[in-house]
């Protein structure tokens, strides 16, 4: 079993944190390199579009955690959700301009 101080845990505000994001940052271009690998590969797979909906999914939740704290996180992942479709069904009204 690998050390125990690399393991993940929670931070007070719940979010899961990563010990070894705190040691150190990859080079600028192997970070690139890397990030650009990973999308040739789902797009590759056809997963491009999902992993950007979910990504974007998260960037609106951990937004409304930060701006507006509410107990029920059902209500958070619906809010989020008529976000996210309501963000899509104006790119495409943008995308159908002439």
């Amino acid at each position: 079993m690998g050390s125990r101080g690399y393991q993940p845990y929670y931070n007070a505000e719940g979010q899961v944190v990563f010990p070894t994001e705190e040691e150190a940052e990859y080079p600028e271009g192997m970070a690139a390199a890397y990030a650009k690998a990973i999308k040739e590969e789902l797009a590759d797979r056809g997963m491009m579009g999902q992993v950007e909906g979910e990504a974007r999914l998260a960037a609106i939740s951990t937004q409304l955690n930060k701006y507006h704290r509410m107990d029920d996180p059902e209500l958070k992942v619906a809010m989020a959700q008529r976000i996210l479709e309501i963000e899509k069904s104006l790119e495409q009204a943008r995308n159908m301009r002439p």
